[in-house]
């Protein structure tokens, strides 16, 4: 099994790809947590021109976010270069039930409905009807998580064994708001946030957030996510074969931003 690297990067950050591509073999465009950084039309197709391999990336979403999806998926429904697609809605997976041209993947939010770790240092399976579902009704081979400090134990029957994992790292999506520091600065709490628009000034700026005496751990916060510095992967290469786990992704908050202010 060959392990393969990719490396988050939001639009319209592109210009940066450059050597990270030569690095890495795949990008993933798009944000987990927030539709308005979706990928345009332009801008995956910049990425087809310059990347080996292309994820988009897709958060939970609204009908904005929907239509805005589907734009993509009718665009570049025959392109020669296949798709993959992380959904992290269930709407989205719907979407692409019917889209063979795209590759399906359940992101690492989506993927808490089916992984649980919230039982000491043991990864475990909500369900393995629940995963047969997904992989019958809507394709999903392949499942998303997040490294962790420890290393974690995985179930020891073959519940995951038509799964393909990817390891997101080093920062883990603590919690995601409605709320944007960014979008919503200086806008009146009266104000109708549905006529909000969004100009992604976050993109290549975060937050560093400290509580000294109460929190340990080194926390960024970037547009409506909280994210924590979960350190190196704990796992040797032959051990991330035997959990299945054959891509790394490389999720960096701030979009590899050289400087972060504090908060």
């Amino acid at each position: 099994m060959v392990l393969e690297t990719a490396k988050c990067l939001t639009p319209p950050a592109l210009e940066a790809s450059a050597d990270d591509s030569k690095r890495y073999a795949r990008v993933y465009l798009g944000s987990e947590t927030c539709e308005w950084l979706l990928p345009n039309v332009e801008e995956i197709e910049r990425a087809l021109q310059t990347w080996r391999g292309v994820t988009i990336l897709t958060p939970p979403v609204t009908k904005l976010g929907l239509a805005r999806i589907q734009r993509i998926l009718a665009r570049f429904a025959s392109h020669p270069t296949p798709l993959e697609v992380v959904a992290n809605d269930f709407g989205v997976l719907e979407l692409l039930r019917s889209k063979a041209s795209f590759t399906p993947v359940v992101g690492r939010i989506l993927s808490k409905n089916f992984l649980d770790v919230s039982h000491g240092d043991t990864m475990g399976v909500t369900t393995g009807k629940a995963l047969d579902f997904i992989r019958t009704r809507y394709r999903v081979t392949r499942l998303e998580w997040t490294n962790y400090p420890r290393k974690l134990t995985f179930p020891g029957d073959d519940v995951l064994a038509p799964f393909s994992l990817s390891m997101y790292y080093p920062w883990q999506n603590l919690t995601t708001s409605r709320q944007c520091v960014f979008r919503f600065h200086g806008v009146s709490p009266t104000s109708r946030v549905d006529r909000i628009g969004c100009e992604r000034r976050c993109v290549g700026r975060a937050f560093r957030l400290r509580y000294p005496g109460m929190v340990e751990e080194a926390l960024l916060l970037k547009g409506n996510t909280v994210y924590s510095d979960t350190g190196k992967i704990p796992y040797t290469a032959g051990e991330l074969k035997r959990l299945g786990v054959d891509r790394l992704v490389v999720a960096t908050p701030n979009d590899s931003a050289k400087a972060s202010r504090n908060a």
